[in-house]
């Protein structure tokens, strides 16, 4: 059963499909907390029905995968 947190991002990621017709699957994230004092805090959170092994192999994915320039190309998240 997922968390109210697993609910609240599942809706939110829904919610911003890439084509209405899409329907989610699954997510894996990762945040980058910066403390006051400066030091910086990584986390993860995955949806309630994702399994180890496919969150794993998300991050494997987004951070080493080829992506096409039309997945990334309208999305300006990374803040450049």
């Amino acid at each position: 059963m997922a968390s109210a947190q697993q609910a609240r991002i599942q809706t939110g990621i829904q919610d911003n499909a890439p084509v209405p017709e899409a329907r989610l699957s699954g997510w894996t994230i990762i945040a980058d907390w910066k403390m006051p004092g400066g030091q910086r805090i990584l986390t993860r959170m995955s949806s309630a029905d994702t399994p180890v092994w496919e969150a794993r192999g998300l991050m494997h994915e987004g951070i080493g995968g080829v992506w096409a320039i039309s997945q990334t190309g309208e999305w300006d998240g990374n803040g450049e």
